[in-house]
């Protein structure tokens, strides 16, 4: 039904007589209120009669018993007039249905039945209690063995010579006792039940016929008794299904005795139809008075109401149209129709001004989305493209309805293997279709056949009204190719970077190893005189030189491109790696390598590995912040058939393990399967490229190999990176470099390294030499010599040193002190060496590590000698 303002009248007409009904039904509700209270008043009364009448006639009863203990023909249970004397007494009362006299055996001797006569009432509980009392005692209800009727029997003992001789016993019909005793009582609207504690009606009025010696344990009567405990009062349905008010009562003499329950009940129908009557009168005169009302004000309305309101309607239904020019012609006055044409003509005037701004403001937003550089793209709930910009259009895409599903599958190289395939419902559109929001998805796409491969990156989400319905989804699409070209680059200039502090970080413990020995065979071999002892140093010597050539061949490694494999014994190379690993770690981290025996050589590019290897030690310093264990093996490996057809990448065949463990934090699982995708990290900005371990992948593919990572988060991780089985390594041998006379001096230097070893063999060659040496193991102890006035012909010092002071600091502060001393500066980072060669005194000379003894004696007699 349509709600119109006729309607809406009329429902408040309604509104304005709720009162009246409201007090009609108050006054209704207050009246039935005052009748259950009365009854509630009226039914404890009546209770109270009741339980007065049963008090009396127990009084009654023992009195009579008692009597009846005092006539001398009842004591004597043998006499011939006993039992007429008790059936005369029976039949004068009508409320007793069995009188007897017992024997101390519980023999019946007489009773006011001659069936009683001899019947054995020994185990009847009013006997047994009678007699242990010596009291009047109350016995339970039970139906009698004789009158077989309800009963309830009463007792008391007959003394003599202070013992019992036997028991006077009556019982009182509780037939008669509803229907008489009780009923004299009660009004006409009211009922009157006794039940037992089981259940069964002991008496009852008006209709006890009906319900003598039947059950009533399954009611809502008798289910109300027991929870009422004492007494109660409680609405119910009679047992005859009158809707009645009863006070319920629990009757017990004693803690040990058998309970008796009462109801009283009132029945309330005729006192409650009345006031239904009056309601009924009552609410007719509303009903009337209302439809008077009703129909005039309905009729009145037309004329004064629902015509302007239709006048309004037709003009808002054109202002929604689109004719923003419309106006109502009526006139702006205080009334409330004055005011609501002056509303609807205002409202007119700004939406057409807003119209016109909006307008405007969607040919701003044409004009940015058409010209910036994000292609986007919105489709509708049914995934039909619904609106693109410039850009999007530039693509070529076709004209029309253009649905995602056709997009997508015009567009194959979605799942092209030149990128990795992706599952339908994971491409960024579908997804977003699906409700999901897409951030920074990275595809490749192909608009046409042969056009080249465009790498974009897709951001999407569903677009909701304010209620959260949803009205499409939106796209934008960044053309990142030459973006990843240039990280391409990026990327391999960071790799040469960290290649390069991988090399320089080797040169500098390699060289100064390399400087001792080399010193020290310098300084050995002028000494030997036998052949076999010289063939001996100098193949030494060779050895040592060949390990200078490698460090510059890691030097020189740090800038070439493509692999070049050699067989490499892993037992051999991967202490060596330790050691620089230990130096770029840090304390925190502790370094451990285990080679299994009998290690096959391995065939791979020794400075990639250990790039390769440096990055794995990295990310493992990473992952434990705190410090940690770092570990090293290598193993040999054969993987069968059936490891190569579960991971495709490798053959089957023999390989050489290397793992690298760590104990740190672990990799989720949600993040293990994406750690080796190129630009995934999980480092903040600036702190990773997320390229090393796609990186390792690639060069264990390039390799031949294979890479496999297990994690478990809170205890570490492990990386295997399995090399192919290569051949043995053959050792070279170079030729015999036998150092020339070495000039010599007499002049005094001062030798400065913090490497004990190194600064002992140096002072041991310029010793041999001829020269004077004065040692300092730091900057600043040189420094304080030079201070203390010691006459210095050369300084001699190694470039990198801790304290604070370097050694061109050393050489800095040395001029202001000796302007004309000599400096000759040595060290094995060779990058530190190139990037300070252009020193500006001509007095300051550079060497690298390691160097020969004939190398060190020409350097230093040169610089002497220039004057």
């Amino acid at each position: 039904m349509r709600s119109t303002l006729r309607l809406r009248l009329l429902v408040m007409i309604l509104l304005v007589l709720l009162p009246a009904a409201a007090i009609i039904a108050f006054d209704v509700f207050e009246a039935r209120s005052r009748q259950v209270r009365d009854a509630e008043q009226q039914g404890r009364q009546l209770a109270q009669a009741i339980i007065g009448t049963m008090e009396r006639t127990i009084s009654h009863v023992e009195g009579m018993l008692d009597l009846l203990t005092q006539i001398p023909e009842i004591r004597d249970l043998s006499a011939p007039n006993c039992s007429g004397l008790l059936t005369n007494i029976a039949q004068s009362q009508p409320r007793y249905a069995t009188i007897i006299a017992v024997d101390r055996t519980g023999m019946a001797r007489c009773a006011s039945n001659p069936k009683a006569v001899g019947v054995s009432a020994a185990d009847r509980p009013w006997f047994k209690q009678a007699l242990g009392a010596g009291s009047f005692t109350i016995g339970e209800y039970t139906i009698g063995r004789v009158s077989q009727r309800p009963i309830l029997g009463f007792a008391l003992p007959m003394i003599a010579d202070g013992n019992a001789t036997g028991v006077a016993y009556a019982s009182i019909d509780l037939a008669w006792f509803g229907a008489h005793d009780a009923a004299q009582t009660l009004p006409k609207n009211a009922s009157f039940t006794l039940i037992d504690q089981t259940g069964l009606v002991m008496a009852r009025y008006p209709d006890g016929g009906a319900w003598a010696k039947k059950s009533v344990a399954d009611t809502p009567l008798f289910a109300a008794l027991k929870e009422a405990g004492g007494t109660g009062d409680r609405a119910l349905t009679d047992l005859d299904g009158a809707e009645s008010f009863f006070h319920l009562v629990k009757l017990q003499r004693g803690p040990n005795s058998a309970p008796i329950y009462l109801a009283l009940g009132l029945h309330l129908e005729d006192s409650l139809a009345v006031i239904n009557r009056n309601m009924a009168i009552k609410a007719a005169i509303l009903l009337a008075i209302a439809g008077a009302v009703t129909l005039l004000s309905y009729f009145t309305s037309a004329q004064l109401i629902s015509r302007p309101v239709e006048h309004m309607v037709r003009l808002s239904s054109r202002i929604a149209g689109g004719d923003l020019s419309v106006r109502s012609g009526l006139t702006h006055d205080e009334s409330e129709f004055g005011r609501l044409a002056e509303s609807l003509d205002s409202m007119a005037e700004e939406l057409e001004r807003h119209q016109q701004e909006l307008d405007l403001q969607q040919r701003y937003m044409r004009a940015v989305l058409d010209n910036t550089a994000e292609m986007i793209f919105c489709f509708d709930n049914d995934g039909r493209l619904a609106f693109m910009n410039g850009a999007a259009r530039a693509l070529g895409l076709p004209e029309g309805a253009l649905s995602y599903q056709e997009l997508v599958a015009a567009n194959e190289s979605i799942f092209d293997a030149r990128m990795t395939p992706l599952p339908y419902d994971q491409i960024p559109i579908v997804r977003v279709m699906n409700g999901e929001t897409v951030i920074n998805a990275e595809v490749v796409v192909q608009v046409h056949k042969d056009d080249p491969l465009i790498t974009m990156l897709v951001n999407g989400k569903r677009i909701s009204d304010e209620g959260g319905h949803s009205l499409g989804v939106v796209l934008a699409a960044r053309d990142v190719t030459a973006l990843r070209a240039t990280e391409s680059s990026l990327r391999q200039a960071q790799k040469m970077e960290a290649v390069g502090q991988l090399t320089g970080g080797v040169a500098h413990d390699f060289n100064n190893l390399l400087g001792v020995v080399i010193g020290n065979i310098d300084t050995l071999l002028p000494h030997l005189t036998q052949p076999g002892d010289i063939e001996l140093a100098n193949e030494a010597m060779n050895g040592a030189l060949h390990g200078a050539d490698l460090t510059r061949q890691m030097l020189a490694f740090a800038r070439r491109q493509a692999l070049n494999p050699a067989s490499l014994q892993l037992d051999q190379h991967l202490p060596q790696l330790a050691t620089m690993l230990r130096r770029t770690l840090g304390e925190t981290i502790t370094v451990t390598v285990h080679c299994a025996e009998n290690l096959w050589p391995c065939f791979v590019d020794a400075g990639q590995l250990d790039s390769v290897l440096l990055n794995f030690a990295i990310n493992s310093r990473d992952a434990m912040p705190k410090g940690g264990h770092l570990t090293i093996e290598a193993s040999n490996a054969t993987l069968d058939d059936q490891y190569a057809a579960s991971n495709a990448e490798v053959a089957a065949g023999e390989y050489v393990r290397i793992s690298v463990s760590d104990n740190g934090t672990g990799i989720p699982p949600e993040i293990l399967n994406r750690v080796m995708e190129p630009f995934f990290t999980t480092k903040e900005p600036g702190k990773g490229t997320g390229l090393g371990l796609s990186m390792a992948f690639g060069f264990a593919k390039q390799s031949g190999g294979h890479l496999k990572i297990y994690s478990e988060v809170g205890h570490g991780t492990t990386i295997n990176l399995y090399l192919p089985r290569g051949g043995s390594i053959k050792s070279a041998v170079s030729n015999d470099r036998m150092a020339a006379p070495a000039p010599e001096g007499v002049e005094r230097i001062l030798l400065v390294d913090d490497n004990e070893a190194v600064r002992k063999t140096a002072a041991r060659q310029l010793r041999d030499l001829g020269y004077e040496v004065v040692e300092a193991e730091s900057g600043p102890m040189a420094l304080q010599q030079l201070q203390s006035g010691l006459h210095i012909d050369l300084l001699f010092s190694d470039i990198i040193m801790p304290g604070g002071l370097s050694g061109f600091d050393l050489a800095t502060r040395a001029a202001e002190l000796y302007p004309q001393l000599k400096v000759l500066l040595v060290t094995g980072f060779a990058e530190a060496a190139i990037r300070n060669a252009n020193a500006p005194d001509q007095n300051i000379a550079l060497m690298s590590k390691p160097y020969r003894r004939q190398e060190l004696a020409e350097r230093i007699r040169a610089l002497l000698d220039n004057t």
